[in-house]
């Protein structure tokens, strides 16, 4: 497979969530090597409830410019949100010297606490040596991540605390060892729990999510008052030339949520399967995020999103693999509002045409980095929404949009003109689309890769499109009304700008680029190359009513091209019945409309890529003007 965007980038922007931590020291300050002083450690760190001081005088605790790891989603700390983007610090502890460590005094002690992690080791393997490197200190108490160098056999984590009963299963003082290995990040979280007298730590491996192992031991009845980073033991022996990296510490001082993930309230499946993420689902509130580890399964029925403000996502759209066998149904069917599904892959049954891969039936929903294929729809939405950043291979239909929500006769109405600036419409962005001559799927003698109806909007750009099999008849497809149903109206319009669409192999392409039936549109600065082009932009009337209902207006079409080379002028075409009912210069035009782009087109990228969803819908539409009666 072939994938046709020109660059895919981790997802680094969600919709609105609530958070559970309440502090984050990010490690972001300070130049390479040097030593951490309470300055750089004020700097890096957000939240409040504390202060920080040192040991002593810092020299083997430093900032270190190798082995960022990113968050897992974006983190909310108080009321700002971080993303990780653009960091390039850890913090390391240089093995040579004992008893050196950085501390987060809290303001109040607390029977709940708990805090995560990235740790990372090198350079060990030379002797039986056990090292503490995180701590937190509890009247006397504590509870230490400590680390094993087992030498010969593996590397190992393991909970340490005080344990005056002596009953922990590494021995005194020691919970059971999870095994790990070096030169590789781990998320290590931990949870001081006085009510249960017991201290836990939960080790994952960031590259699935899924859970290595868990390591718990005996408490005395004690608050927490402390959390240390760096070397905390003072075993004069145990000494080697070796590191630990630190990354992104969190904590959470307020509930104790745990596992605490570098996340806001993430809950991690413990595995892919669709009994696991519906145990996941039933755990999460609105606002929380839900991580698939990798893996690949099938899921036999939909799962119903009616969270708000939910978000799903994967470890890599070829590492997380759904694959649907629903019966011709969606994989996940969103019923509430400002819901994000990415960074997994939404596969059906070769030549099954095997249902939807995300259906929608609200407005405010987002898809990201996934990709989807062999459906025979690959996005089915009922709403606006956003779509970026998408891989789509082989689906009958890539994406549907069937208007706003409910009753798109009503809204259209309500709703018509739709300003060309809003954020009222489904898009389609960054993303790449394939046909390839494998498709085996039951799409019939001719497709649209992308259609709509009564009262929808939707808009493609910046997306590359290949084809190599099967009639396209159009490729853009936006359907008027229908006058066979006096209540479907026809649609409000769309955009499609910067796509190019590439044709290759032996198929016939009877249709048009794009069959522009009803609403008003952008079309501009498209190209299809290929021997086979398909027909212009097409532009008629659905029905046949005097005067027209719905007709093709206020559209502009102008910079297209199509040909061998994609250098030939593609001319809007007009269709001969609508002659006297779509006129040029007055219902379409062949030029920009006036004035700079961002006062005619929504604003590129998507605002929604770069920040949290809106809490209310964007751009409320502008009241209708140029009312006209219709006799039927």
């Amino acid at each position: 497979m072939r994938l046709f965007v020109s660059s895919l980038v981790l997802f680094s922007a969600a919709f609105s969530s609530f958070g559970a931590v309440s502090g984050y020291l990010d490690m972001e300050n300070g130049s390479d090597r040097q030593p951490v002083t309470t300055t750089v450690l004020n700097a890096a760190t957000h939240g409040s409830g504390g202060a920080w001081s040192v040991s002593t005088t810092l020299s083997h605790l430093m900032v270190s410019s190798s082995y960022e790891t990113p968050l897992l989603h974006p983190l909310t700390v108080g009321s700002s949100s971080y993303t990780d983007g653009g960091s390039s610090r850890t913090f390391v502890y240089t093995n040579t010297l004992d008893h050196e460590y950085a501390k987060f005094a809290f303001t109040t002690p607390m029977a709940k606490l708990s805090f995560g992690l990235y740790m990372r080791l090198s350079g060990f393997r030379g002797a039986v040596h056990s090292f503490d490197f995180v701590c937190v200190e509890a009247q006397g108490d504590y509870m230490m991540v400590n680390f094993q160098d087992r030498s010969t056999t593996d590397l190992a984590y393991r909970v340490h605390t005080l344990d005056q009963s002596g009953v922990g299963a590494g021995g005194p003082g020691m919970g059971a060892p999870v095994a790990v290995g070096q030169d590789k990040p781990y998320w290590v979280t931990g949870l001081w729990d006085k009510a249960n007298l017991k201290a836990t730590l939960k080790i994952y491996d960031p590259a699935t999510w899924l859970l290595v192992g868990t390591s718990d031991n005996v408490i005395l009845p004690n608050l927490a008052e402390s959390i240390c980073i760096g070397r905390y033991d003072v075993h004069g022996t145990s000494v080697q030339n070796a590191s630990c990296y630190f990354d992104d510490l969190i904590w959470d001082s307020t509930g104790g949520t745990y596992p605490l993930f570098p996340a806001s309230r993430t809950l991690v499946a413990t595995a892919a399967t669709q009994a696991a993420f519906n145990t996941a689902y039933a755990a999460a509130i609105p606002g929380d995020s839900i991580l698939i580890p990798a893996g690949n399964n099938t899921w036999s029925s939909t799962v119903n999103l009616a969270k708000q403000s939910l978000t799903v996502f994967g470890v890599g759209s070829n590492s997380t693999v759904i694959v649907n066998q629903t019966g011709g149904n969606p994989t996940f069917s969103v019923s509430q509002s400002f819901v994000t599904i990415s960074n997994l892959q939404i596969r059906g049954v070769s030549g099954a045409n095997s249902g939807q891969g995300v259906e929608t039936v609200v407005n405010h929903v987002r898809l990201s980095h996934l990709l989807v294929q062999e459906l025979a729809d690959g996005t089915f939405f009922n709403g606006y929404g956003l779509i970026d950043h998408c891989i789509f291979v082989n689906c009958t239909h890539t994406g549907r949009h069937f208007g706003y929500i409910a009753g798109g006769a009503q809204v259209r109405a309500e709703q018509y003109p739709i300003p060309f600036t809003s954020t009222n419409y489904l898009v389609w962005e960054d993303c790449g689309v394939e046909i390839t001559s494998a498709m085996s799927g039951s799409g019939g003698s001719s497709i649209s890769l992308f259609s709509s109806q009564e009262g929808a909007s939707y808009m493609v750009r910046h997306t590359n499109i290949k084809v190599n099999k099967l009639n396209i008849a159009p490729a853009f497809d936006f359907h008027g009304n229908d006058p066979g149903i006096p209540s479907l109206r026809g649609v409000c319009g769309g955009q499609l700008y910067k796509v190019r669409l590439t044709i290759t192999g032996s198929g016939t392409f009877n249709g048009k680029f794009a069959d522009l039936r009803g609403g008003q549109h952008l079309v501009y600065s498209n190209v299809v190359v290929g021997a086979d082009v398909l027909d212009n932009v097409y532009l008629r009337e659905e029905d046949s009513n005097t005067p027209p209902t719905d007709r093709v207006e206020n559209t502009y079409v102008w910079q297209n091209y199509e040909g061998a080379s994609g250098t030939t002028p593609m001319p809007a075409t007009v269709d001969s019945g609508a002659a006297s009912k779509i006129v040029l210069g007055a219902q379409y035009f062949t030029t920009a409309p006036a004035g700079d782009y961002s006062t005619w087109s929504l604003k590129y990228p998507h605002p929604w890529t770069g920040a949290s969803a809106p809490t209310a819908p964007p751009d409320p539409p502008a009241a209708p003007t140029g009312l006209r009666v219709v006799v039927q």
